[in-house]
């Protein structure tokens, strides 16, 4: 079983499917776990209840079918993991972005160049962009303290006027949580002629309405002068030719410029690179995760505990679970600890999704179908119809 959204961000509702037939059995209106145990006590004889991690399905199933058996989803073990890994790494934030300029410079001198310098934001955006972070930070801390004198999120959302969900992210991490890096940080219009630039750039010819002309009339570019201008500006700086205030006859020599790795390393690729099979991880991935476990003691103790409760899902070895959750309760990432809270409370069904072959993984398939015919519905009918349509089209 699984959540499927009604109407988005707002409803909810779950798909009941039978493993054994793959056949959906019924579509419930929402994910409480009284509906559940209602359905359960109604259709008696179920013997293994294969289900994603929401509290409300656990204690449903126990109350409506407690001889059934509970398998965690091990999509949704290994999800949560890479959740928790990604709020850890927004903790450290800033050894990320170290560890990305280290890399873009590597990959630059590689090459036989420097690496092309980020576009920086104009001074006004940057003083507006502090002052929003010294706000979030207040915040942040009027978060903590009103936690810890005791007080539910709920209620400090609603006494700071903000959204449940940030107070939750607040509460995530002790240490102030830095706002991720764009996946595209860095990146122009240019990019699709960048070769062309840096070798008309790493030649000498570097007249930039010449470079206009030449891009257009030859290549195709179909951006503006100013777009082209401003990449060219991030050139001069990554080699030293545009500093302001020197003549040109005592600037630097200008040196090759080289283009930096497309991909950015944020909290979020950080994560689902420690989850990657390590048959599937370049030789270039497996030096990141090297750097990554090197830079700081928090980080390489997050990914030795990560990769470890993947092989124990992988393998399937459950006699190895529980020796871990005592060393992640134990560990000093917060965001480990409370992983390995919410797997205690569950224990049973994780140690049966490592013992048994049963996954929800039927039920996402049949979520993608049904969300197949709430599209051709239009949201011209309710719940009933949907239901029909749901179970006697499969």
């Amino acid at each position: 079983m699984a959540a499927e959204g009604l109407r988005k961000r707002d409803t909810y509702g779950t798909v009941l499917v039978d493993l054994d037939r793959r056949r959906p059995v019924a579509l419930l209106p929402d994910r409480e776990a009284d509906t559940l145990a209602r359905w359960l006590r109604e259709h008696p004889g179920v013997a293994v209840i294969a289900r994603d991690r929401a509290g409300a399905y656990a204690k449903g199933a126990h109350d409506g079918a407690p001889g059934a058996v509970q398998v965690a989803d091990r999509f949704h073990l290994l999800q949560n993991l890479a959740e928790a890994l990604e709020v850890a790494f927004t903790a450290h934030t800033r050894d990320l972005r170290a560890l990305e300029q280290a890399r873009r410079e590597a990959a630059a001198a590689a090459q036989g160049g420097v690496a092309i310098a980020a576009s920086e934001p104009q001074a006004r955006a940057r003083v507006l962009a502090a002052e929003r972070r010294e706000r979030r930070l207040a915040r942040h801390g009027q978060v903590w303290a009103l936690h810890r004198q005791g007080w539910p999120g709920r209620v400090i959302a609603r006494h700071l006027g903000i959204g449940r969900a940030t107070v939750c992210r607040y509460l995530g991490s002790e240490s102030f949580p830095e706002r991720k890096e764009r996946r595209d940080g860095g990146r122009s219009r240019v990019d699709p002629w960048r070769h062309l630039v840096l070798e008309h750039w790493n030649a000498g010819r570097r007249h930039g309405r010449w470079l206009f002309r030449a891009l257009q009339q030859q290549h195709g570019y179909r951006g503006s002068y100013a777009t082209l201008a401003r990449y060219l500006r991030r050139l001069r700086a990554a080699d030293g030719t545009g500093a302001a205030g020197v003549p040109p006859t005592a600037r630097p020599r200008p040196v090759l410029v080289a283009a930096a790795p497309r991909h950015v390393l944020t909290p979020r690729t950080a994560a689902w690179l420690v989850l990657r099979r390590a048959e599937r991880r370049s030789a270039e991935d497996q030096a990141l995760l090297a750097e990554l476990r090197q830079h700081a003691p928090q980080l390489d103790e997050a990914v030795a505990l990560a990769e470890e409760f993947i092989g124990l899902v992988r393998d399937r070895a459950p006699e190895g679970l529980d020796s871990w959750l005592q060393r992640a309760e134990g560990s000093t990432v917060r965001q480990l600890r409370g992983f390995a809270k919410r797997l205690w409370a569950d224990h049973d069904a994780v140690r049966a999704a490592m013992t048994l072959e049963w996954s929800s993984g039927q039920t996402e398939g049949q979520i993608n179908r049904l969300k197949a015919l709430k599209r051709a519905m239009y949201g011209r009918a309710g719940l009933d119809l949907l239901e029909r349509r749901f179970l006697l089209a499969a």
